[in-house]
């Protein structure tokens, strides 16, 4: 959706002033972001009462921020475990994937991961310890949602 027809439906709805604050993130927009909008807003359009006092956030990948971990310029441990990845998995990689171009060895080293590659990460191990204690206790009362949720560890995000 895009954040202009966002705002024109709320200025429809009479939901445009002081009684409304919104908090948007900008990856839920397409085509539209704070950075895109600053400048352009047309003063007093439904797009400049939507944005007036809107709170924007943003979830960052802790490898964005350098020495975000403590003052010892240590990096981040999700950037460290991903530059570890040697060529040996980048063959991996390259055997099986579905792609005609095939990356190069030094591919972990040299390119950055993509933004919420660290969530995602955290995501796929949360389900997946999560269900592997589900079937490892035979446990037929419980929803594998919840046993998903009922999932603690110290991931790449800090503690999930």
């Amino acid at each position: 959706k895009s954040l202009t027809k966002i705002a024109a439906w709320f200025d429809a709805k009479g939901m445009l002033h002081a009684e409304y604050m919104y908090i948007l993130s900008p990856h839920q927009f397409s085509g539209s972001t704070v950075g895109d909008l600053v400048g352009t807003v047309q003063e007093g359009s439904s797009m400049d009462r939507l944005l007036h006092g809107a709170l924007f956030f943003d979830r960052l990948d802790g490898f964005r921020f350098p020495n975000n971990n403590n003052n010892n310029n240590d990096q981040d441990p999700f950037l460290k475990a991903w530059q570890s990845l040697g060529a040996d998995f980048v063959e991996r990689i390259n055997t099986y994937a579905f792609t005609e171009t095939p990356i190069d060895s030094d591919y972990f080293q040299t390119h950055l991961p993509a933004d919420y590659t660290s969530y995602i990460y955290d995501a796929i191990i949360s389900i997946g310890a999560g269900a592997c204690h589900y079937w490892a206790n035979n446990d037929t009362s419980a929803e594998l949602h919840e046993a998903i949720l009922d999932i603690e560890f110290d991931g790449a995000t800090g503690h999930v």
